[in-house]
């Protein structure tokens, strides 16, 4: 247990550590005590949970005592101020005593303010709450421990303002960093899982807007995952490797459905960062999985094309801002854009023919469905004409995907296009239609993402991606009334989660959303 004093605020310990600290961290199989300690602290945990759930019912009574007439209005937003406060009483308390995460009540608290702030409300009746926490604390290492209270403290100093639970919080995620850093520079092999569970846990405290002005090492962290993701999986340890994933990545990562292709998280992780950064991970470099010969489809076939449009995307960017350049490596990266173009439409004909990917169905009679119901707040009828709803959570995300993918392929070949000097008329035409299309589409999956992401802060982090590409275009093609919605519905979303930062969601929106599969 850590109880040096916190850092103050400012202070920031963000010197990244080189890249060949993650060069030599070889897979170590857990041992049957670590499995038997995992199984006492999944017990514990559940027992824990009961009991806050007996006292915060017990609270309530005593605060509903004479107050009849009100207790009829108490629906699930009145339960849910009940946790926030409950849950803020507690951690105040355990902060106190400097007891942290040694406090049982300290960790109801945590798990308290991690389903009320993220969890679709209906996952409590499909999977156990308290599993997911306890397999995200199952890690009893300095730096795990760390950096999971850093996520419950900031939690709760971002929904309640209180500037001391903020500054430990600080203070235990620049302890987590430090601590990272010795763990996977140390000569002794450190577990897979603690390594990995420290990083991740590093940057969901770093979408904090609360923390993002002391500490900023969102983007090393994320490289740090892919290095290690990639050196597992090399040294032949993705069985175990995908079992940890399965049963706890996914959870605050990617969805299961996506578990099946044994690279994906870091092809995924790969993809995210280049499409919203537009550039290749400089630290590592995947390998694009095997697979039978001919055009794939499906998500799995989705992946591999959109693997290959980062390094088009930089390539094009380093052109368009040289002073003057070979005329031939234009119409080379022109020739490249093109052909990958059409790769990744047809991709969707042959998935939609061959049922890998369903149409979405247009949602016509708005006021009917949760969808309509979610778009009468922002002027739908004038602006954005068929909201669409998907089969499923993992199709809504392979479909943004796809046309974020497009739409950027289209603006570069634009782009390399018109500075070869070969854009005529009508193909600025049909790319213009091309880029409206994939814009739209975007916009109108918002509504069935936001409604079925749940809590808020899925909410922000799904529907970040598809409104920030839309809006994109719309602001270059000069369509003002779009762009006004895309800024409506984006306010929409910081003000409901304006705990964290907008800017490193982006990201995040390329991921299906956690929990929901």
């Amino acid at each position: 247990m850590d109880n040096r004093p916190p850092t103050p605020t400012g202070q920031s310990d963000a010197v990244p550590p080189p890249a060949a600290m993650f060069e030599f961290i070889p897979y170590e199989r857990e041992p049957d005590s670590v499995r038997a300690q995992r199984t006492r602290v999944r017990s514990t945990a559940m027992k824990n949970t009961l009991r806050w759930r007996k006292e915060a019912q017990r609270r309530r009574s005593e605060t509903d005592a004479g107050e009849s007439s009100a207790r009829a209005a108490v629906d699930l937003v009145g339960q849910a101020e009940a946790k926030r406060k409950l849950a803020y009483a507690l951690i105040k308390k355990a902060t106190t005593m400097q007891l942290l995460s040694d406090a049982p009540a300290y960790q109801d608290a945590i798990a308290a303010m991690w389903i009320e702030n993220f969890f679709p409300p209906r996952c409590e009746g499909s999977r156990p709450t308290t599993d997911i926490i306890a397999d995200w604390r199952l890690c009893t290492s300095d730096a795990s421990t760390a950096a999971c209270d850093a996520i419950g403290l900031l939690v709760v100093a971002a929904t309640s303002s209180d500037k001391a639970i903020l500054a430990l919080a600080r203070g235990r995620l620049l302890t987590g960093i430090s601590k990272f850093k010795q763990m996977v520079e140390q000569p002794r092999r450190p577990p897979l899982r603690e390594v990995l569970t420290t990083a991740q846990s590093l940057i969901f405290c770093e979408i904090y807007a609360t923390a993002s002005s002391g500490v900023s090492n969102y983007s090393h962290h994320l490289r740090g995952v892919s290095a290690l993701c990639l050196l597992h999986s090399e040294n032949n340890a993705m069985p175990q490797f995908a079992a940890f994933l399965t049963k706890t990545l996914d959870a605050f990562m990617v969805s299961r459905s996506w578990l099946y292709l044994p690279h994906l998280p870091l092809n995924l992780i790969q993809l995210s960062h280049g499409l919203a950064y537009r550039q290749v991970n400089p630290i590592a470099s995947f390998r694009q999985p095997c697979r039978d010969s001919g055009d794939p489809i499906g998500p799995d076939g989705l992946l591999v094309l959109g693997l290959s449009i980062p390094p088009l995307l930089q390539q094009s960017d380093t052109i368009k801002q040289a002073t003057s350049g070979p005329i031939d490596d234009v119409s080379v990266v022109v020739d490249h854009i093109r052909r990958h173009l059409t790769k990744t439409q047809q991709w969707m004909t042959n998935s939609t023919q061959q049922g890998a990917i369903h149409v979405p169905e247009v949602l016509d009679r708005l006021p009917s469905t949760p969808e309509g119901s979610w778009l009468t707040n922002f002027g739908h009828t004038s602006i954005i004409q068929g909201p669409v709803r998907f089969i499923s959570f993992l199709e809504s995300s392979c479909h943004i995907l796809y046309h974020v993918c497009v739409l950027l392929l289209a603006e570069v070949l634009m782009d390399m296009s018109a500075l070869e000097g070969t854009l005529n008329h009508t193909t600025a035409s049909s790319l213009a239609s091309t880029m409206d299309g994939c814009a739209d589409m975007l916009c109108r999956s918002v509504p069935y993402v936001a409604v079925n992401a749940g809590a808020a802060a899925c909410q922000a982090m799904a529907c970040r991606s598809p409104l920030h590409y839309a809006k994109r275009w719309y602001s270059r093609s000069g369509q003002a009334s779009k762009v006004q919605w895309c800024t409506q519905v984006e306010d929409h979303f910081r003000n409901q989660a304006p705990f964290l930062e907008w800017e490193l969601l982006l990201p995040w929106g390329l991921f299906t959303v956690p929990w929901l599969s």
